[in-house]
């Protein structure tokens, strides 16, 4: 009996020593690993704001939209929105930030988004391809084609729209190149129908994949709804999950609701507050 009961207390300690120092393996050995997560987080946050200064755009010209909201120009107020009908239920907008616009969310934008409108937005089916013509931020120069579909409403009563980039590349002369690729779905939570951008808050869902910076390709899936703020240059909520190439998963956490630059990424049992860009 008592070689048993030393038998199981031994194996007991040994058990635990094994996760004691697993544990602290996953500690000490995290690759450091930045670039995957980091990059996928701007790529984004900057394709849900384009989507969303479009839309802004569009609510705003009774041809696109059906009337007339008065938000033109509140996104980027000295950018400029000009429209080009090219056929019934069809535009061309022009969004032309030139050579510097400061926008809501508090980046810097240049050159112009083309949006190709195809039905009266609002209308579920409608659809809108947006490409770039010089498009920079925040220093780099943007190439993609980004496809917004119109939804309609929810089974809650709210308004979503689904939108893929395909062959988004991102190069900045000093930082290095981001290729991205995403399906999202983004849902109008708050804000509707006080036409006033600074209160619009959205629910995204979805995936993405890409090469970071540093040549490691991931793929990305959001496992907590997103919350972005249209007044808010980051993300104020929710969970990516990134998956870079030969190294551990890990997750990128933004809090509850605050407009601010920090947070929490997660691999295994390691933890840090990292800054965003």
């Amino acid at each position: 009996m008592k070689k048993s009961h030393f038998s199981r207390m031994a194996m007991a300690a040994g058990l635990c020593c094994l996760v004691f120092f697993a544990c602290k393996r996953d500690r000490v050995t995290w690759d450091g690993e930045l670039a995957s997560t980091i990059d996928n987080n701007f790529a984004d946050s900057e394709f849900g704001a384009i989507r969303n200064m479009v839309d802004t755009e569009g609510q705003a010209d009774s041809v696109i939209y059906g009337k007339t909201t008065g938000v033109d120009g509140i996104f980027c107020p000295t950018s400029s929105a000009t429209i080009n009908i090219t056929g019934p239920g069809s535009a061309i907008m022009t969004i032309d930030f030139g050579t510097g616009s400061n926008c809501l969310d508090g980046r810097l934008r240049t050159g112009k988004l083309i949006a190709d409108f195809q039905g009266k937005w609002g209308t579920p089916g409608s659809t809108v391809t947006i490409t770039p013509d010089g498009y920079t931020v925040a220093g780099y120069a943007f190439s993609f084609s980004q496809l917004v579909t119109f939804n309609g409403r929810d089974g809650n009563g709210n308004l979503n729209w689904s939108h893929d980039v395909t062959n988004a590349v991102l190069y900045h002369p000093a930082n290095g190149t981001i290729q991205w690729s995403g399906n999202r779905l983004t849902t109008w939570i708050e804000g509707e129908g006080n036409l006033d951008p600074q209160t619009y808050v959205y629910e995204i869902m979805g995936g993405a994949s890409g090469t970071a910076r540093n040549g490691l390709t991931f793929t990305a899936e959001v496992d907590n709804p997103l919350r972005v703020e249209l007044a808010c240059q980051w993300i104020t909520g929710g969970v990516w999950t990134i998956s870079p190439q030969g190294r551990d998963k890990r997750s990128i956490d933004y809090g509850n609701n605050t407009c601010d630059n920090q947070a929490v990424l997660r691999v295994g049992d390691f933890e840090t507050v990292v800054s965003l860009p």
